[in-house]
């Protein structure tokens, strides 16, 4: 059974690049973005520079030169830094896409398609009848109903953004490091140089692992008998 993935930890590990790995954002933006931006002057009205899928699309159509030259630049930026995932080219693109209507300026800017993010639905309420009820009696049960949905609704939105796991921007920047070619006993070492926690060299192992696997990242192959990188 395919587990669903778990955005949360997609936003963790996006924000750890920022944090850990900053070159990526910087080469999207100095190499990439120029030739999104030729591509956007050239077709003004176009839809397809808004996610990876939209621009495949236009690719396979062959609607244009510019939109292959996007395609191809996004591609060379994710083989730089060893991104073998879709996702984070559809990140890519659509955090360029923010750049040029002037959001997000040095940030990420990520909303998958696939993302559900349930709506707050609020019951309805009915009528005050003073002759039925106090205002201050009325005011109670309602003020009690919208507590209860908002509880439900916090509590659903919380497990979907990965909020009860208060360990995933930790583990998201262990994961980072891991791809940046880190040893699990480099990763140790900067964590207890950082935080002043020891933890153990399969601790680190194991979380970086489930991190992977539940937001979708496709891990570097780790080298046997690879040395302790300094940090």
């Amino acid at each position: 059974m395919i587990k669903p993935i778990n955005f949360g930890a997609r936003f963790a590990y996006l924000k750890a690049l920022e944090d850990h790995w900053p070159t990526v954002l910087t080469n999207l933006k100095e190499n990439a973005f120029e030739v999104y931006r030729r591509c956007w002057k050239a077709h003004p009205n176009t839809t397809a520079l808004q996610n990876l899928d939209l621009l495949n699309a236009a690719v396979r159509r062959g609607d244009g030169e510019e939109f292959e030259a996007v395609a191809e630049t996004l591609q060379q930026w994710a083989n730089k830094y060893r991104f073998l995932d879709p996702w984070l080219q559809d990140a890519g693109i659509q955090t360029m896409y923010g750049w040029f209507l002037g959001q997000n300026a040095g940030k990420w800017g990520y909303f998958p398609e696939e993302l559900e993010i349930p709506r707050l639905q609020l019951p309805n309420f009915g009528y005050w009848i003073p002759s039925y009820s106090s205002w201050t009696e009325f005011k109670r049960i309602i003020e009690s109903m919208v507590g209860i949905k908002l509880l439900e609704y916090r509590t659903t939105v919380s497990r979907l953004w990965g909020q009860q796991k208060p360990k995933l921007p930790e583990h998201a920047a262990w994961t980072v490091r891991w791809q940046l070619g880190k040893s699990p006993e480099g990763i140790r070492n900067w964590h207890r140089h950082m935080t002043g926690e020891t933890v153990s060299v399969t601790s680190v192992q194991l979380a970086v692992h489930a991190f992977a696997e539940s937001a979708g990242i496709t891990l570097r192959t780790s080298k046997a008998g690879r040395r302790t990188k300094k940090i």
